[in-house]
C-alpha cells in the first residue's frame, strides 16, 4: 500500500515537474521570438540609419558647384537647381573614384576633384553684439561686405520682418553653442573655374543705366 502511494507521489512529481518544464520551454521561446524580433528591428533602424547617411552625403556631394540665394538660407536644400547642368563652378565629372565618407559609408563616382575631410566638434561663444555688427560678422564668414543682414542671419535667429524694423527691435544678440561637423565636402580650390555660361551672363562693365535696358 505505501509502496503504491509511493508510487502516485512520484507521478505527481513528474506531472508537476513536466508542466514546470513545459513552462520553462515556452518561457524560453518567448524569450527567444522577443530577441529576434529585437534584432530585426535594430537591423532595420541600423539600414534606415545608413540610408540616410548616405543620401545626406550624395546631396553634400550633389550640391558643390550650385548657387544660391543670400537672401535665403545657406542649407543644403535652399540650392539652386539640382542637376550638374545648374552648377555655376565647373567640375570634371569624367575623372571619377570612390570615396569613404566618416560612418563608413561609400560613395562612388565621385569626381577627384572634390575631396572629404573629418570634421570637427567645436564650442563657439561670440561677443554680445547689436544687430549690425552680428550681421556684419555673418557676412564677413561668407566673404561679403556691409551690414544688411543675408538669410543666413534671419534663419539663425529667426527673423521674419523687414530687416529695418528687426534691427530696430532688437537690442543685442549672441551666439553661444557646440557646433558639430561630422564630415566636409569640398572643391580643390585648384578646380575653381566659373562655367561658360555664367561668365557670359556677367556683364564686363558696371552701367546701371545700360543694364537697365
Amino acid at each position: 500500500m505505501s509502496s503504491l502511494k509511493l508510487l502516485r507521489a512520484m507521478t505527481s512529481h513528474f506531472k508537476l515537474l513536466r508542466v514546470v518544464t513545459n513552462h520553462i520551454v515556452s518561457k524560453s521561446t518567448k524569450h527567444q521570438e522577443n530577441e529576434l524580433t529585437t534584432s530585426d528591428s535594430n537591423r532595420s533602424s541600423s539600414k534606415e540609419v545608413a540610408l540616410r547617411l548616405k543620401t545626406a552625403a550624395e546631396t553634400a556631394i550633389g550640391s558643390i558647384g550650385l548657387g544660391y540665394d543670400l537672401t535665403e538660407d545657406l542649407r543644403l536644400k535652399y540650392c539652386k537647381g539640382k542637376s550638374p547642368e545648374s552648377r555655376l563652378i565647373g567640375i570634371d565629372d569624367e575623372q571619377v573614384r570612390d570615396i569613404l565618407i566618416p560612418g563608413g559609408i561609400l560613395i562612388q563616382n565621385v569626381s577627384k576633384s572634390i575631396n572629404c575631410d573629418k570634421g570637427e566638434r567645436m564650442r563657439f561663444s561670440s561677443d554680445t553684439l547689436s544687430f549690425q555688427k552680428m550681421s556684419e560678422q555673418f557676412n564677413q564668414d561668407v566673404s561679403l561686405s556691409g551690414r544688411i543682414p543675408t538669410g543666413q542671419l534671419n534663419a539663425a535667429f529667426e527673423f521674419t520682418g523687414s530687416w529695418q524694423k528687426d534691427a530696430a527691435n532688437t537690442k543685442s544678440l549672441a551666439l553661444d553653442g557646440v557646433f558639430i561637423t561630422l564630415y566636409n565636402i569640398k572643391l580643390e580650390k585648384s578646380q575653381i573655374a566659373l562655367r561658360d555660361h555664367v561668365k557670359n551672363a556677367v556683364p564686363s562693365t558696371w552701367e546701371p543705366a545700360a543694364l537697365a535696358k
